[in-house]
């Protein structure tokens, strides 16, 4: 009620995800628990955990910012997939169609890097898409993902292909 900015807390508190302000489509979605399989997948993907960039009220944009962004990938094995899918906390927000990857930072970002960051980039890609066809968002939307992340993985991508 007062308001986030008038707080003096120095740590927003844990398990915010879990006990903290969610959207009801998040809220049934997660609680629904459609969890989606191997066998659910019929696309070659990319997930992508945004965890720690991810917050509550994202613009349509700043959640595809956040997703595509600056990763290490390996870019034969990213110019296989077709989408991604922008994974928070398990449960996958949102899909895009990937047109292209390219060097991280190549592209316009919503985010500046200060100069001394620029180097921890070097390596890393980016892509540039939209958001997928509804025909492919009702297949992964909402549903959950934990399975592909095995417990203590701190790697944020991960592909799934179907060959």
């Amino acid at each position: 009620m007062i308001g986030l900015d008038n707080l003096t807390n120095i740590h927003k508190g844990y398990h915010t995800s879990t006990y903290g302000r969610i959207d009801i489509d998040d809220l049934t979605a997660r609680y629904s628990q459609e969890i989606l399989s191997q066998e659910d997948i019929k696309d070659d993907l990319i997930m992508i955990r945004i965890n720690k960039a991810y917050h509550y009220g994202m613009s349509e944009f700043e959640l595809y910012d956040a997703t595509r962004g600056c990763w290490k990938v390996s870019l034969d094995q990213a110019k296989k997939v077709q989408y991604a899918l922008s994974v928070y906390d398990g449960m996958v927000l949102e899909v895009y169609k990937i047109v292209a990857w390219f060097p991280a930072l190549e592209t316009m970002h919503t985010v500046e890097r200060p100069d001394d960051q620029i180097e921890k980039v070097l390596g890393r890609f980016g892509f540039v898409g939209h958001i997928a066809d509804e025909k492919v968002r009702k297949k992964y939307v909402g549903k959950m993902v934990s399975a592909f992340f095995p417990k203590g993985s701190q790697n944020p991508i991960k592909y799934v292909m179907t060959k």
